[in-house]
């Protein structure tokens, strides 16, 4: 007798389960495997551009009783250690679809730019007691799939040009302008 099998498709639809489980640890694992195939190669471009920055490694994703969060996982060349970044917050809509937000620009300057131990605080710290001001909106109402893509889209927007980190008289100096001072 002969018998085929056929793997069903992944489901990513939102599911509440309970934590420490197997179906909670297939569940965001299955997320964290098809986010990071799309969306590292992006990350690591974006950190590869100066040594002894922060650069992404890797791709979590955290379940709570409200969302879904993808974690870039952090580490330094130069320091021990790591985090894990939060970047992306999916939260349930109807029909299993989500709503996805991504954080501010300037908490990816920081997770890119801070010491490992002040970022991981400030990320820890954060995860711990979210708010919604740290998130913008970028879909709404989308399967997991599209929210990736989105994801990927908005990655490859986002420059780490001047940032909040770099005072602004540094463009002066380094455009090769010298001899004039800031003063009156």
């Amino acid at each position: 007798m002969l018998t085929l099998t056929t793997q069903s498709p992944r489901a990513f639809v939102y599911r509440k389960t309970k934590p420490f489980t197997k179906a909670e640890f297939k569940f965001k694992t299955s997320l964290a495997d098809f986010a990071g195939k799309v969306l590292l190669p992006k990350l690591q471009l974006r950190g590869s551009s100066e040594g002894g920055k922060n650069r992404y490694s890797g791709i979590n994703a955290r379940i709570t009783a409200d969302a879904v969060y993808l974690e870039a996982i952090m580490v330094n060349e130069v320091e021990w250690g790591g985090f894990g970044f939060d970047f992306a917050r999916l939260t349930p809509s109807p029909k299993g679809n989500y709503n996805v937000s991504v954080r501010r620009h300037e908490d990816w300057i920081r997770a890119e730019n801070s010491s490992v131990a002040s970022a991981s605080n400030y990320f820890f710290g954060s995860s711990v007691y979210p708010r919604a001001s740290d998130w913008l909106l970028i879909r709404r109402g989308q399967l997991f799939e599209v929210c990736v893509r989105a994801l990927e889209d908005h990655i490859g927007r986002i420059g780490p040009e001047l940032d909040a980190m770099t005072p602004v008289f540094c463009w002066e100096m380094t455009s090769g302008q010298t001899g004039h001072s800031m003063g009156p």
